[in-house]
């Protein structure tokens, strides 16, 4: 009953979304300039400097007008999306997905900026918001990668999901945390590359490692993987794709023993099925330093060579946390 109550709390908050919530469709824009004596003309209304100035959100371009004792100069100021549409829908966790979708309906997701500041020696005609010049400078710092080049990686899956198909056991999915990965990189030619990668990957419950007594009976499953991909680098973005081995183990365990050897209570398996499969490997990464990328890997895999040879649909999909040193260049 909770849970319940909690989801239809939020689904209001997720179908109006940070920037629908908090963002008025007009605002107050702070227009001021060094000099003295300064005007400025923004829709229809002129106003004496320094003044605040009530704009409309819009992805419209703002144009605005300043007159002096001695010229009049024109500007546009560009619309941008704002920090709460970028920022704020981020504190919903797992409903930020439809709180961007929903605010990407909406005119209250943009802005001119905090403030705008006219000095009569700028002669710049074209103003950017600070969030959408960062966005632009951003993006502008590609990380290129020449051929020839090695790399090592080393990565964490960090949440983890299961889908897998044990046999006699129908299907079983499962969700969780951690695991360990690592790789070697050869670019055959500029910004693109084969690498090959061997990861583990695990069910923790918890999202930080700490210990976890289990109480009951539960599942648990674990997936190695070793895959071979060629990979593509358009700017911060990385694509790969190829093919992979997976030992997928499903494992029910009906309560706990106590083991004499170490002094603790340990999981006691009922049932553990283990498979042994051929498939394909996905890859997208997104560059947010030089050495640090954050991205999603999925690898399906279609055919069992054990237990008994049969295609049998399982995957593991992963939100993956990596870094990458430089071994050649």
């Amino acid at each position: 009953m909770l849970p319940r109550l909690l989801w239809l709390l939020l689904l209001p908050l997720c179908l109006t979304s940070c920037a629908t919530i908090f963002n008025r469709k007009e605002y107050k824009l702070k227009i001021y300039a060094y000099e003295n004596n300064v005007k400025a003309k923004v829709y229809d209304s002129i106003y004496t400097l320094p003044a605040y100035v009530k704009v409309k959100r819009g992805k419209q371009d703002l144009a605005v007008q300043f007159i002096t004792d001695s010229l009049t100069r024109n500007i546009i100021v560009k619309s941008s999306v704002n920090p709460e549409f970028i920022y704020g829908n981020l504190a919903f966790l797992q409903l930020a997905p439809a709180g961007y979708i929903t605010d990407c309906f909406t005119d209250k997701r943009f802005y001119y900026g905090r403030k705008l500041l006219f000095k009569s020696w700028d002669t710049t005609t074209v103003f950017t918001p600070p969030l959408l010049s960062g966005v632009k400078k951003y993006f502008a710092q590609k990380y290129p990668v020449q051929k020839r080049q090695v790399n090592m990686s080393v990565s964490i899956p960090y949440i983890n999901g299961f889908y897998m198909q044990p046999k006699d056991e129908g299907i079983r999915m499962n969700a969780g945390f951690f695991g360990l990965s690592a790789g070697l990189e050869y670019y055959y030619k500029d910004n693109t590359f084969v690498k090959l990668n061997i990861a583990s990957t695990i069910d923790f419950d918890f999202f930080i490692p700490v210990p976890i007594e289990g109480d009951g009976p539960y599942q648990s499953t674990r997936n190695f993987n070793i895959s071979l991909t060629n990979n593509h680098k358009v700017s911060r973005f990385v694509l790969g794709y190829g093919v992979s081995y997976a030992k997928n183990t499903w494992q029910y365990h009906t309560g706990n023993s106590f083991d004499e050897t170490f002094g603790t209570i340990m999981p006691t398996p009922s049932r553990k099925e283990v498979s042994h499969s051929f498939g394909l490997a996905f890859n997208a990464y997104h560059q947010f330093t030089d050495d640090f990328f954050m991205g999603v890997v999925y690898n399906p895999t279609f055919y069992d060579v054990s237990p008994s040879g049969n295609f049998n649909y399982q995957h593991v999909i992963s939100l993956d946390l990596m870094w990458k040193v430089r071994l050649w260049k």
